[in-house]
């Protein structure tokens, strides 16, 4: 979700040669732009959704990982995004962040995990130091939260 220019995409996409990387952003231009790098890496295995994170428009259940580079704090309504995301994670399903200064919309880890914990995610783990961490959740198995 949000893959900008795509600067991590490409990798993802070749990581995932049996699977399907789905870009999904806000703004056509960065789809576009994420299009052009993975046309030019020679990887088709990618989608390209625009819309609003806060109504994701795919199937319950529909992802195994979401991933989010410094996005969640650019979302106006950060509460119905996460449900949005619970909502298309599988169950086990797992959701990263990935958040750095000096974006001027950084969440430090405490107020990231409160929000994501509140929406039903378990907290996995996180690496790196405060100002530049990864953290991964998952959706419970079983029964929906």
């Amino acid at each position: 979700m949000g893959p900008g220019s795509g600067y991590f995409s490409v990798e993802i996409a070749r990581r995932v040669p049996d699977g399907h990387l789905e870009l999904f952003d806000l703004q056509p231009e960065m789809l576009a732009k994420a299009r052009r790098h993975l046309e030019a890496a020679g990887l088709g295995n990618v989608g390209y959704t625009q819309g609003d994170a806060t109504a994701l428009p795919f199937p319950d259940s529909d992802f195994d990982v979401a991933f989010l580079v410094a996005v969640l704090g650019e979302v106006p309504d950060e509460a119905a995004c996460l449900q949005s995301l619970y909502r298309v994670l599988r169950p086990g399903g797992v959701v990263v962040f990935h958040e750095h200064l000096p974006d001027p919309d950084f969440s430090p880890l405490p107020k990231l995990r409160e929000a994501v914990e509140a929406r039903g995610f378990v907290f996995r783990g996180s690496w790196g130091r405060r100002w530049n961490y990864t953290a991964s959740f998952q959706k419970p198995e079983g029964k929906p939260i």
